[in-house]
């Protein structure tokens, strides 16, 4: 992707789902022994100002240790996934 002043950038997009033209989801996974932190949704947020077509999509989270306090209080947009949820009985 490319910055404002027209250098590239490397961003790394774990999730990325595409229906037709238009980025219809985007996320992140963390399989660390630490929650999903309010840095690692800022960070992940930031990323997406250098992906086009990313405004309207569904955002979601997974993260083997949990998501912290602060990211469970203001993810009400996102969608946030668990360890316990990823392996559920359907």
């Amino acid at each position: 992707m490319k910055t404002s002043d027209g250098k590239l950038k490397s961003v790394e997009i774990d999730l990325l789902g595409k229906d037709e033209n238009k980025i219809v989801l985007v996320g992140e996974c963390k399989f660390k022994n630490q929650n999903f932190t309010k840095s690692d949704l800022d960070n992940f947020l930031e990323k997406l100002d250098y992906v086009p077509m990313t405004r309207d999509a569904s955002i979601i989270f997974f993260s083997l240790s949990g998501f912290s306090e602060y990211v469970q209080e203001n993810a009400e947009n996102y969608t946030l996934v668990d360890v316990d949820e990823m392996f559920a009985p359907l």
